[in-house]
């Protein structure tokens, strides 16, 4: 999602120093397909998850599925914080553009849905049958 955002923010806000050649109908293309693949199959994975955890609500408190969690959790704050630092060094810069802006918007907006999501996630508490 995040790579068809930035080719939305090219499109819209063109680069008069940046030459491309053919455009960017195949990068377009390629996430879009990735897109289409993967997500679906996340989606899939994570409602057996959710339909094992309902059978066996014990393995809420699962040391691997725990650690797992944090570590999605302190990558995706890890590309936050080094995110906001980028942007601030280029702010201080002078060297801001709205096109990076919105690119930066884009990975924040990405990373902290994560964190918002597994934050929650380990928030979930055991389903009683």
């Amino acid at each position: 999602m995040g790579q068809i955002g930035f080719i939305v923010v090219d499109q819209l806000i063109p680069d008069a120093l940046e030459r491309t050649y053919g455009g960017q109908a195949y990068g377009l293309a390629s996430s879009l397909a990735r897109l289409i693949v993967v997500f679906p199959i996340y989606l899939l994975l994570m409602r057996m998850l959710i339909k094992d955890l309902i059978v066996q609500p014990e393995n809420y408190r699962s040391g691997v599925r725990r650690w797992l969690t944090y570590l999605a959790l302190f990558i995706a704050s890890l590309i936050s914080i080094v995110t906001v630092v980028v942007f601030l060094t280029s702010l201080l810069r002078g060297e801001l553009t709205t096109r990076f802006a919105l690119k930066v918007l884009i990975v924040l907006v990405i990373s902290i849905g994560i964190l918002w999501y597994y934050l929650t996630w380990l928030q979930r508490q055991p389903v009683r049958s």
